[in-house]
């Protein structure tokens, strides 16, 4: 059995896609990260993830949608010793010359993270930035914007030696649909 970060983004209320995701990833994530425009459904998510795996961790940020302000707008968890920024993206995304996702790039690393998880565009995303820290965007499991409509949500692991592993999933292919290694450092 493999442990990661289940990462999931823009339910918008619509929690059904989410559920079959958990129940399908069952065992193979120890801690979820939701990041934004959960619209008020935290308690109702929680309930689901403790369903399908009572040990999993769990943690939320604010979007765009989102009214609860207690809830942060960005968290800078660590897991297996890499620090990640989790974020809804809403604040971060521009379009400046350099490309949308520079002052993502820039939080991240000035908390001090290897990775920026974010969501808001609704839309898969994966990329390595001018200052090294990987962007990781996967999707919406509800409202999916990209050209091919399909549900997204992800997996990440870190394996002891640094490694880290992103598999991109979708609800409508139940196999991983790419991965990306991505060399300790």
């Amino acid at each position: 059995m493999k442990t990661g970060i289940f990462v999931v983004s823009d339910t918008h209320k619509l929690n059904a896609g989410m559920e079959t995701a958990l129940w399908r990833e069952q065992g193979n994530f120890d801690y979820v990260i939701h990041l934004g425009d959960i619209e008020g459904c935290e308690r109702e998510i929680r309930e689901m993830v403790s369903k399908v795996n009572p040990a999993a961790g769990f943690i939320t940020v604010r979007g765009n949608c989102d009214e609860d302000y207690s809830v942060p707008a960005f968290r800078t968890p660590e897991y297996r010793g890499v620090k990640i920024f989790a974020a809804h993206g809403h604040r971060y995304y521009n379009k400046v010359p350099g490309g949308p996702f520079d002052a993502l790039a820039s939080a991240a690393a000035g908390e001090g993270c290897r990775i920026a998880l974010f969501g808001h565009t609704h839309r898969p995303h994966f990329e390595k930035a001018w200052n090294g820290v990987i962007l990781i965007n996967p999707g919406s499991i509800s409202l999916p914007r990209q050209e091919d409509r399909r549900h997204g949500y992800g997996i990440l692991t870190v394996a002891d030696s640094g490694m880290i592993l992103w598999e991109q999933k979708y609800l409508e292919t139940p196999d991983t649909e790419s991965s990306v290694k991505i060399p300790a450092v």
